[in-house]
C-alpha cells in the first residue's frame, strides 16, 4: 500500500469514527426528546430517584455499611449515567466539527494523486 493509500485508508477510518459519533449523539438527541424520557429519565432516575437515595442515606434503617454501600453505589451510578449521556454528546459535538475537516482533507490527498 503506497503512501496516498494510506492516508486515505487512515482518513477514511476517522470519517466513519466521527459519523458513528455523530449517530450516537443524534440519538441520544431524538430520546431526550421523547416524553418518556423526560419522566422516566430526568423527571424518575436523574431527579426524584437521585433526591430519595441522598434521602435514604440518613435514614436509621439503613445505618449498616454494607446498606449505606449499595445506597452510595447508587447515587454514583446516577452520576456516571448522566456523565455518560454528556460524553456523547460532547464526542458528537467534536465528531461533528471535525468531519468537515477530515472530508477536506480526503479531498486534498485525492487531489494531489490526482496533480501527480
Amino acid at each position: 500500500m503506497n503512501t496516498k493509500e494510506s492516508q486515505l485508508t487512515q482518513i477514511d477510518l476517522e470519517i466513519g469514527e466521527a459519523k458513528k459519533s455523530i449517530a450516537k449523539r443524534d440519538a441520544l438527541l431524538r430520546l431526550c426528546r421523547m416524553p418518556e424520557w423526560k419522566l422516566i429519565i430526568d423527571e424518575g432516575y436523574l431527579k426524584d430517584d437521585a433526591a430519595r437515595l441522598v434521602l435514604l442515606k440518613s435514614a436509621t434503617a439503613t445505618e449498616s455499611p454494607e446498606a449505606q454501600q449499595r445506597i452510595d453505589n447508587s447515587i454514583i451510578a446516577v452520576g456516571q449515567f448522566y456523565q455518560h449521556c454528556r460524553s456523547i454528546m460532547a464526542t458528537g459535538d467534536q465528531a461533528e466539527a471535525a468531519l468537515a475537516d477530515y472530508e477536506e482533507t480526503r479531498q486534498e490527498i485525492e487531489d494531489e494523486g490526482d496533480a501527480e
